[in-house]
């Protein structure tokens, strides 16, 4: 669910930032979820063979997550890659799988308590990105804190400046706490200077362990 390192231990008393990345860690991811949940999800629910629907889904990724497009024409690009019909009326029943976590609101909260700045820093499209947001129920007061691919044309992996490396620039490496679940995006984080955890909201459904991560980062 989350793991401390060193850096983070030695960190955490001087964290007055707290960067969250989304899907994954406040939501479910949209895509993923949406096509390759069991039974429910759009590749069994069409009979379109799993790798098949994963390997679209990963083609489109970056043509979609680096630049601002419409929903209707990832759609359209996923038929033709699978060679099945995506309508929107499934498209809008599989969208539901998507959640936010439930502990979100009360985790900022504790955040704003304690005056510390958050934002997120997240791959995203801009479509996804708004859609997670209002499951969320919330609003990013900071526009200097919300890093987006989507907005940035290049995201947490790229080479040379990626996300992480426009975040250093907005605030203060070694005092900003990054909370991601995937661990090439921790890695990359942590040698920009960041301190780190490791949290994933599909291992903590009730989203607990998001709550015990933030009070403990910011005490």
């Amino acid at each position: 669910m989350m793991t401390w390192n060193a850096r983070e231990v030695t960190t955490v008393s001087m964290i007055d930032t707290v960067l969250f990345d989304v899907g994954g860690v406040l939501t479910f991811d949209p895509w993923e979820t949406m096509v390759l949940t069991p039974t429910q999800g759009l590749a069994d629910r069409l009979r379109i063979p799993r790798p098949t629907a994963e390997a679209a889904g990963v083609r489109l990724w970056p043509r979609f997550s680096l630049r601002s497009a419409s929903e209707a024409d990832y759609w359209r690009q996923f038929s033709a890659l699978v060679n099945r019909d995506v309508e929107m009326d499934i498209v809008a029943s599989v969208r539901k799988l998507i959640v936010a976590n439930p502990c979100t609101a009360e985790a900022l909260a504790i955040v704003q308590s304690r005056t510390m700045r958050w934002g997120v820093i997240s791959d995203n499209t801009a479509f996804w990105f708004p859609q997670q947001l209002a499951l969320l129920g919330i609003s990013i007061e900071d526009d200097a804190l919300t890093l987006l691919s989507y907005e940035q044309g290049r995201s947490k992996s790229s080479e040379g400046i990626g996300l992480f490396e426009l975040a250093a620039e907005k605030t203060v490496p070694r005092r900003t706490l990054v909370i991601d679940d995937r661990d090439h995006n921790l890695r990359r984080a942590q040698a920009v200077g960041f301190a780190t955890a490791r949290y994933s909201f599909y291992d903590d459904p009730d989203g607990r362990g998001l709550l015990e991560l933030v009070k403990n980062s910011t005490e």
